[in-house]
């Protein structure tokens, strides 16, 4: 078996010392467990994409870790989808400093039982040549063999909503509809079991066609009940996830001893307002 802690939007820079904060509790858990491996959801910075030194915090920051650390970019990272008015979307030069700061977006990793795929979902939509080489890449990576029993796929926003509150006025935090379309084709001839995400700063771990999706919370910081509805846990923690050699896995949720339940705007100041 291989034991993995997911952890997810950290939202590290020098501008948000509770952040730091929490993170240390993180590492202090880590070093303390010593997993096989630890794989971060994303939004490992604060905002990268307009503070482009919160890489470089973010780099030092999963460097302390005595682990094997394994992470693939959010919107606070790299930019987001190619949607809406937001002028910080995805681009050539945001990925670039990206890769150049904390290694490739993408990944995949082969684990007793298990295939691990990391995604820069932040391409989907955005035209760049990245997006055709990452699509090209994946079908490839879905299908290598010799085949694991089972594939987890890694991405930072999460498919859709949970079944039991399925509703969600808020697109951008889900998968674009396209590339959810163009997802479950190919996850349909390929053994994926589950699809871990991070994004929304819940927890949750519900099943739908024949799939486990697992929402990794933030170690950061929650959002308020009058800017988020509740889909899940709003809770800071890790999780603690075990892949058997078998294709099965057991999830559970952690909190590390120091970790801060913050919420953003109440018990810390909201490092994005005006942005």
């Amino acid at each position: 078996m291989t034991r993995v802690v997911l952890v997810s939007d950290s939202h590290l820079s020098a501008r948000t010392p509770e952040a730091l904060a929490n993170w240390d509790a993180v590492v202090a858990y880590l070093d303390r467990e010593r997993p096989d491996l630890v794989v971060h959801a994303g939004d490992i910075t604060t905002d990268a994409p307009t503070h482009p030194d919160d890489l470089a915090v973010g780099r030092h920051e999963l460097t302390r870790p005595s682990c094997r650390v394994r992470v693939i970019p959010g919107n606070h990272d790299v930019g987001e989808n190619a949607f809406g008015s937001s002028a910080a979307t995805v681009s050539r030069e945001r990925l670039d400093r990206y890769r150049a700061e904390l290694g490739p977006d993408r990944w995949s990793l082969d684990l007793p039982g298990w295939r691990l795929i990391g995604l820069n979902v932040l391409l989907f939509g955005s035209g760049l040549d990245d997006e055709a080489d990452q699509w090209q890449w994946l079908a490839g990576a879905l299908r290598a063999r010799p085949l694991p029993r089972r594939i987890g796929v890694v991405v930072h926003k999460p498919w859709a909503a949970t079944p039991e509150l399925p509703t969600d006025a808020r697109p951008a935090r889900y998968l674009p509809p396209a590339a959810k379309e163009r997802l479950a084709a190919l996850f349909s001839d390929a053994p994926v079991g589950l699809v871990v995400s991070g994004h929304v700063h819940q927890f949750s771990h519900h099943r739908r066609d024949g799939i486990d999706y697992l929402w990794v919370p933030s170690t950061w910081a929650t959002i308020p009940d009058d800017r988020q509805v509740t889909l899940g846990d709003k809770t800071c923690a890790v999780i603690d996830l075990t892949l058997h050699e078998d294709g099965t896995h057991t999830a559970e949720l952690q909190r590390p001893t120091g970790l801060a339940q913050h919420e953003i705007g109440t018990t810390l100041a909201d490092p994005y307002v005006g942005h």
